[in-house]
């Protein structure tokens, strides 16, 4: 058995159990893993649970543990020999440290660093030895630390803790990747773990408002779980704290509470003048910060409350701080953190000033969460009438329609009821399905006159509404006047939005060329702009078209070129996307992905679309009579009969369609006739209306009256329609009826339409997408859907059989730990294989084994259709035009898996930089002189890849003073010098300096 040393020196004892301590598995693990690097630092300040961790960590390892805790004696290097030695033979007590000994007695400490190594060397068994409050460690002793570290042979490990970072020289090791940092991001809570701590104390409060407020702070949630027992709030401990700092220090700190980041440069710049050592002095006392690297700090909002209530009693100097961070912000084009700040300064002109236009740019853009953040932060009587418009229309694209009908309530009241407020409200009345009530309001804003862009919005809405009524002839003209006012204006997002809403009119007429080209026309416009979510929409609207145009394969392309889009993202869109989806496998008779993807879509309507949800649970039920399970489908039906929309909405066309689908699979055909023909007097689409008369045709069969008048008005339908494609959704309900229709004078080529065996998909199992998400942060869905993954040898796995294909059990073990054949290593294997299968086998579609090993080898289940980032990534570079290109530089978000330090990673991820970089320097260089708007984010990314490259900067520079932007590129050229004089300690070149002269000054 390992030893765990518990002797009587309380400076070599693992420590004991503490009441109520959080077990923290994930760290635990992550510990455990890092056993072949010789160096693990655990950098944090006091209060983050570094101690807690390697104490939970040694009580549960199977490796032999030694454990020092330092102190002020152990700052020389000879007391920090005799200390580690002991602990070291307290772990290891038949261990003969006959070198040391020997060393001991010489006059260089250096001597005795290289023989206690030595011996341990020669032990029979790995130690893994823990330094803890390793901030003790002056210069000398950490030099004699590293000479022991750098001569550690392998399987011996050192673990230092402590709350500033070890003064190591360890460039030998960090060259070869043995060396292993946690820090406080790893450390901190999640909100998961902060949740069941709080709950372990009988805590009563929100524990969400807790977790934000104390950023995941270990000894912060400690406190506020114990405050109902002890009554000493957090804020008391850092009140406390900085009470003793000296009292200049504590006079002038307080002004440090309106910049986010610190350091001495930082503080300087802001013209706040502190002693001498001041970063340091805080750092040590164990306030919240984390650090950040290069001596810069971000403080923990509890400690910037603290600082700000007291910087409070000096509001005149509080206010002149915040408006100086308030321009300084603005100067540098950070609006949001300018607005903050004048907010705070209680400059509401310049805060609405500057919201207005920051309001009107996320308008364009969707971002209507950013805009609710940016104006709920405002007094409620400093918001102007049309920052009050943008906060409701923001509540509607969130779904939060009672808020916005409030807010509108109280605007009408006011007597600042105008064309917004009826934009406004139509837009609620839309939401709640009332498309009638929505037009009016259109209208009637419409009514208010005005030539203006949001004129033009108030008509977009009105001929969306007039579109989804089925008016073709009248959405038509009030789209072409959108078209007409956003050329002229020369907006061409506005032109884009008013082009789309020529689409469904066009098809409407079987101008399905002509719509096409609207869609791929706006999609353009969206690429240019990087407007994401507009994108995922035309891709929908594609798919849509290309089904309606019998190209079901097509529009899945499509669908799939949409869902690579949102990539690991949520989003409102994913609901829509999987209605398209399953619509597609609906006209190819695939009835159980049909079921699959609206199961996902009924759970992804974020913003309660009533009308959607409604159209979703009627088509579950048509799949579940498809698919023989009649109980199934009367519960869909009850539920959509449930969904509470307005009578008069034109989804009524779609309800009685679905009720004659179910009225009619299960037998009552009288009320099936009675639902198709109210669904054939109402606005309906044409592919409905084509399978609506197809179903009375087959109702008539049945009752022994099928005549040639049915056969009229489906062939009336289906040449409206422009296609008889339609036709196949239903050929294997209604075969027989299709065959007399054809004796009765249905041409033959929509018979053979409807039969084509080409329009079926392959009759294999259900397939389910699986998108990895591997650059940046790792994320796993499967059919739109979150799995999480929490164990970090799983993801790994996964990666690894998604990328191989297929593996032996040596040859994975091999790879992720690097060549190992430790038995503990091919049992943690195993259950990380266990742990992958449970956690993708908890997606709702997977019931079946994910992970098969067969044959010797392991791979992922056939039924997974799996799509890695990092492949798509090298797919797209190697396409290399522009749009492929872009979407390259949005698919890299970050490093190839950045929590694994495997061999295997490695060349991949420098295979996934280098692609990006590449990607990033192409587009730059090809839309250079004909998109410099472009070309400017490219180079940007181009910089922000590889910061320390001199060419991406100056490639940069000349793109933006090409579009006249010199604040901008002012800015660059300040970055670029900094770089230049960091990392390399020179001065840009001459030839620079001569043509970016101008930007010296």
């Amino acid at each position: 058995m390992p030893n765990k040393f518990t002797g009587p020196q309380p400076k070599f004892v693992i420590p004991s159990v503490l009441k109520y301590e959080l077990t923290r598995p994930s760290l635990i693990e992550e510990i455990e893993q890092s056993a072949d690097f010789s160096l693990l630092v655990l950098t944090a300040p006091i209060g983050f649970g570094k101690t807690t961790t390697l104490t939970q960590w040694a009580r549960a390892t199977r490796s032999r543990v030694a454990w020092l805790n330092l102190d002020s004696e152990d700052e020389d290097p000879s007391q920090l020999a005799r200390s580690l030695s002991s602990s070291i033979k307290a772990a290891e007590p038949s261990l003969k440290l006959e070198k040391f000994e020997t060393a001991r007695g010489l006059q260089s400490s250096e001597a005795s660093a290289f023989a206690l190594a030595e011996d341990l060397n020669t032990s029979a068994s790995n130690l893994r030895i823990i330094v803890d409050q390793a901030q003790h460690l002056g210069p000398e002793a950490a030099h004699w630390m590293e000479l022991f570290c750098t001569n550690l042979a392998e399987g011996h490990q050192l673990i230092l803790s402590g709350y500033t970072e070890p003064k190591l020289r360890l460039g030998r090791l960090i060259t070869q990747g043995r060396v292993r940092a946690i820090n406080p991001k790893h450390l901190e809570f999640s909100l998961e773990e902060a949740k069941v701590f709080l709950a372990s104390h009988g805590y009563q409060g929100d524990p969400m408002e807790a977790y934000q407020w104390l950023e995941g702070w270990p000894a912060g949630l400690a406190m506020i779980a114990q405050e109902a027992h002890t009554k000493v709030p957090p804020e008391k401990l850092v009140d406390e704290i900085l009470d003793t700092l000296e009292t200049p220090l504590q006079e002038v700190l307080p002004e440090l509470s309106v910049l986010e980041v610190w350091s001495e440069t930082e503080a300087e710049n802001f013209g706040v003048s502190l002693p001498e050592g001041w970063l340091e002095r805080i750092r040590d006392l164990g306030l919240p910060m984390t650090p950040l690297g290069g001596g810069v700090y971000r403080p923990h909002t509890l400690l910037l409350r603290a600082l700000d209530a007291r910087l409070c009693k000096r509001p005149a100097r509080r206010k002149e701080l915040h408006r100086q961070a308030a321009l300084m912000a603005e100067q540098a084009g950070n609006s949001l953190t300018s607005i903050q700040h004048y907010l705070v300064a209680k400059c509401f002109d310049d805060a609405r000033r500057l919201a207005e236009q920051v309001v009107a740019r996320l308008e364009a853009r969707a971002e209507f969460r950013l805009v609710r953040q940016v104006l709920e932060a405002f007094p409620e009587n400093q918001l102007s009438d049309k920052l009050q418009d943008a906060l409701a229309v923001a509540y509607i694209y969130l779904g939060e329609t009672q808020r916005t009908e409030t807010l509108m309530q109280k605007l009408y009241a006011n007597g600042i009821f105008q064309r917004r407020g009826y934009f406004s409200l139509g837009l609620v009345a839309a939401r709640k399905g009332d498309t009638s009530k929505a037009l009016g309001l259109f209208e009637q804003g419409l009514a208010q006159g005005g030539n203006d862009l949001l004129e033009n919005r108030l008509r977009r809405n009105v001929a969306h509404s007039l579109v989804n009524l089925g008016l073709w002839e009248r959405a038509i003209v009030e789209a072409e006047r959108c078209v007409k006012w956003a050329a002229q204006a020369g907006d061409s997002l506005e032109l884009a939005k008013s082009i789309r809403l020529l689409v469904w009119p066009l098809a409407s007429q079987r101008r399905f060329e002509e719509a096409e080209s609207a869609l791929l026309r706006a999609l353009r416009v969206y690429q240019e702009e990087h407007l994401i979510f507009d994108q995922i929409s035309v891709y929908n609207d594609l798919a849509e078209l290309c089904r309606l145009t019998n190209r079901p394969q097509e529009a899945l392309q499509h669908v799939e070129r949409a869902l690579a889009l949102l990539g690991a993202e949520d989003s409102p869109n994913l609901q829509l996307i999987l209605e398209t989806k399953a619509d597609c496998y609906i006209w190819l008779n695939e009835f159980a992905l049909a079921r699959d993807n609206l199961l996902l879509a009924l759970e992804r309507n974020v913003l309660r679309y009533l009308a959607i949800e409604q159209r979703v649970l009627y088509k579950l039920a048509e799949v579940c009579c498809r698919l023989g399970d009649l109980e199934a489908a009367e519960n869909r039906v009850l539920q959509a009969r449930a969904v509470p929309l307005q009578p008069q909405d034109s989804t009524n066309g779609v309800a009685h369609f679905y009720e004659g689908i179910f009225h009619f699979f299960t037998g009552q055909l009288q009320g099936a006739r009675k639902h198709f023909e109210a669904a054939l007097a109402r606005p309906l689409e044409r592919d409905r209306q084509a399978r609506s008369h197809l179903y009375l045709a087959e109702i008539a069969r049945l009752e022994g009256h099928l005549e040639h008048m049915h056969v009229q008005k489906l062939r009336q339908a289906i040449e409206q329609l422009g296609n008889a494609g339609v036709l196949a959704v239903d050929r294997a309900a209604l075969g027989k009826t299709l065959e007399e229709l054809l004796a009765l004078g249905l041409p033959n080529k929509y018979f053979e339409m409807a039969q084509a065996g080409s329009l079926r998909v392959d009759a294999t199992p259900t397939r389910l997408r699986m998108y990895l998400s591997t650059l940046g942060e790792f994320a796993v869905k499967i059919e739109g859907r979150p799995v999480a993954i929490t164990n970090s040898k799983a993801r790994e796995i996964l990666v690894w059989l998604a990328l191989n294909g297929k593996g032996s059990r040596g040859q994975i073990v091999d790879a992720l730990w690097d060549g190992s054949d430790d038995y503990r290593h091919i049992d943690y294997f195993k259950i990380s294989v266990r742990r992958l299968r449970s956690a993708l086998a908890s997606h709702p579609l997977v019931d079946f084994d994910p992970v098969p090993f067969e044959g010797g080898l392991y791979r992922l289940g056939d039924r997974l259709e799996v799509q890695v980032d990092v492949v798509e990534l090298e797919r797209l570079l190697a396409l290399g035009s522009a749009e492929d290109l872009e979407m390259a530089l949005k698919v890299y978000r970050g490093t190839f898996l950045p929590e694994v330090e495997a061999g295997w990673v490695e060349p991949i991820r420098t295979r996934a930089l280098d692609a990006a970089l590449a990607a990033a320097a192409s587009l730059g260089e090809m839309l250079a002189e004909d998109n410099p708007t472009q070309a400017a984010w490219a180079f940007q990314k181009l910089v922000e890849l590889d910061p320390l490259a001199e060419a991406s900067y100056i490639k940069l520079l000349r793109v933006l003073r090409r579009l006249g932007d010199h604040p901008r590129a002012k800015l660059v050229f300040r970055s670029l010098v900094r770089m230049l004089a960091d990392e390399y300690g020179a001065d840009p070149d001459p030839a620079v300096v001569r043509e970016f002269g101008d930007l010296v000054e």
